[in-house]
């Protein structure tokens, strides 16, 4: 094997695979250069194959060369130089063993260059002009004892998933199918980002038919497994608010009009209490914005402890929470409630300088005890609660059917 110059090897930017006969079973590794054996090439994460006829006959060589996918580099002994020539690609390079290591190192770089314009950037695979020029390539040497099969995959629904969860979304599953899709690949398989959401793989070997079959199905479940995976990861983001892990006023608003359509005509089954941190405001401006999220966490970790495995809870502005409290009366709600105020006023919470920050809550509470409730209605009410504890002292709870709302000393 040609040696390496180690200060040029360690300064490949991308993975190369240099193949061997004789490295079978003792792959090692040089910098970002990989050397291997034929029966590890199949499994070799390589950004380019070294191929030497020093360690492989040339027809050895030449019948490995033409399975490969990625970007090779051939280097032959000066002798067999014409003969390979005739059967060099395009986009592939060659060297003689007699050139000097810097000059194949090089050659190795310029092919790594060339490969980054093959790629799709966002998944990684190939995109579809090259994928087309392998297809045609290889199309033509097809025959009934080496055929070639493809395989074309759609993501069903992809426009709907953008629309409704963003590009971003759409992305992270474009990505995800294009890492899936490098993974099943092995030798003499390639795969392509053929259009936005359309992927395809070519496959070229013995019992092809059987293969493809098996690969298509590989393929479609391990798609629809991993997008629906991350999907519902997606959803989960995008439903739940990052600092306090409740759920944002978006999914608030659309599971509040359910929940109340549910309870609709079983007046008083529904309760719901608008939370709002007295004086919130002025711990920011005192305390600094980190220990007004702080207070946040806090106060989410307090309400989780004292609610009902039944009761859901929605981020409902900055400082404000909205709980809800589905199969409840108002005055069974209250006394939970309460329970949490007071164990919210009790809590000794401090700033990020480590200084004494008193936290109370002011809630207002409502019922669906209205004919046609909606959810605005319902909401105003309970806001009109908690601004009415706020005016009567704060640190308290108001029910707007209670003739005297729990008052204790405000702060």
């Amino acid at each position: 094997m040609i040696p390496l110059i180690p200060e040029s090897v360690h300064a490949l930017p991308d993975n190369a695979v240099w193949c061997a006969e004789s490295a079978s079973g003792t792959a090692r590794r040089f910098g970002n250069v990989q050397i291997c054996g034929l029966d590890e090439l199949h499994v070799a994460n390589a950004d380019v194959i070294v191929l030497e006829s020093d360690t492989l006959s040339l027809d050895r060589l030449r019948f490995v060369y033409h399975d490969l996918a990625v970007p090779v580099l051939l280097i032959v002994r000066p002798d067999e130089l014409t003969a390979a020539l005739t059967w060099l690609r395009n986009q592939d390079d060659i060297c003689q063993t007699t050139d000097p290591p810097s000059l194949i190192l090089r050659r190795i770089q310029r092919l790594i260059e060339t490969r980054r314009e093959w790629l799709d950037a966002l998944t990684g695979l190939a995109n579809r002009t090259y994928f087309t020029s392998v297809l045609e390539r290889h199309s033509m040497q097809a025959a009934r004892q080496s055929p070639v099969s493809l395989i074309l995959a759609d993501l069903d629904h992809f426009k709907a998933v953008n629309d409704r969860y963003g590009h971003a979304a759409g992305g992270q599953v474009l990505q995800h199918c294009g890492e899936m899709l490098r993974s099943m690949c092995d030798r003499g398989q390639i795969a392509a980002r053929f259009g936005g959401e359309e992927f395809a793989v070519m496959l070229c070997d013995e019992g092809l038919q059987t293969r493809a079959r098996v690969l298509a199905e590989r393929v479609a479940n391990f798609i629809t497994l991993r997008s629906k995976r991350l999907l519902r990861d997606v959803r989960t983001e995008a439903e739940t608010d990052a600092l306090t892990q409740f759920y944002t006023r978006r999914y608030f608003d659309r599971r509040m009009s359910a929940e109340l359509k549910q309870f609709a005509g079983r007046d008083g089954q529904l309760t719901v209490a608008l939370i709002d941190v007295d004086h919130f405001g002025q711990i920011n401006k005192v305390h600094g914005w980190p220990t007004g999220d702080k207070i946040l966490r806090e106060l989410s970790h307090v309400i989780r402890e004292n609610l009902r495995s039944t009761d859901w809870v929605g981020r409902y502005g900055g400082e404000e929470f909205c709980i809800v409290m589905p199969g409840t009366h108002p005055q069974e709600a209250c006394i939970v409630l309460e329970r949490l105020r007071a164990n919210m006023a009790a809590t000794q919470l401090v700033s990020t300088a480590g200084m004494p920050v008193p936290v109370t809550l002011s809630i207002g509470v409502a019922a669906n005890d209205r004919p046609d409730d909606h959810p605005l209605a319902l909401l105003e009410r309970a806001s009109a609660q908690t601004l009415a504890a706020k005016n009567s002292g704060r640190n308290r709870l108001c029910y707007e059917r209670q003739i005297n709302p729990a008052s204790p000393p405000g702060r």
